[in-house]
């Protein structure tokens, strides 16, 4: 079990209990996953496939899908269904693992943290975060010849079992995980 899993079951849930007052255990708001998403607007594989490298190496996680375009676009000459980005979901230990890593190595690296990481949605379940710089990674500074402007934007989606989003802000700043008010 991982230390800011013990540190939820210890602490955050008593906190939320006393702060919304929940009496079935089971409904006390949690973490579920996290979701790293890498689009892009051609279809390219050599891009694909970059992006796919990246996803693994940040996450220690070999198993990346290919996410399709959902409709067609005769202006960037995409049909619906081919691969336009990649994306791996983190779930457990992966995702405390990846969730410790964002909190105490990449997000003190941000100098300038208004306009780097933006908060571009929050909902009653869910987090979305827009990553520009993928070289602060420590994995990517090595292999900077590959990634060197090779990669869009990185989107990480926090998804907890919460039902407002005063529940989500609260869980969250409870990791101290920074939100834009």
């Amino acid at each position: 079990m991982h230390f800011l899993e013990q540190h939820y079951n210890k602490t955050i849930k008593n906190d939320l209990i006393n702060k919304f007052y929940f009496k079935n255990e089971q409904k006390i708001p949690k973490l579920k996953k996290i979701v790293l998403n890498i689009g892009h607007k051609k279809s390219e594989i050599s891009e694909l496939a970059i992006s796919s490298l990246f996803l693994e190496l940040i996450t220690n996680n070999k198993s990346c899908k290919l996410t399709a375009s959902s409709k067609t676009n005769a202006f960037l000459k995409l049909r619906k269904g081919y691969p336009v980005g990649c994306k791996i979901i983190l779930k457990k230990t992966e995702m405390y693992n990846f969730l410790f890593r964002l909190l105490n190595e990449i997000f003190p690296k941000i100098k300038d943290f208004e306009h780097t990481l933006f908060k571009s949605n929050i909902e009653q379940n869910s987090i979305t975060y827009n990553l520009n710089n993928l070289l602060i990674f420590p994995e990517v500074e090595d292999y900077f010849s590959i990634f060197s402007n090779k990669l869009s934007s990185l989107s990480i989606t926090l998804v907890a079992t919460t039902k407002t989003k005063e529940e989500i802000q609260f869980l969250l700043n409870s990791f101290k995980i920074p939100i834009k008010s």
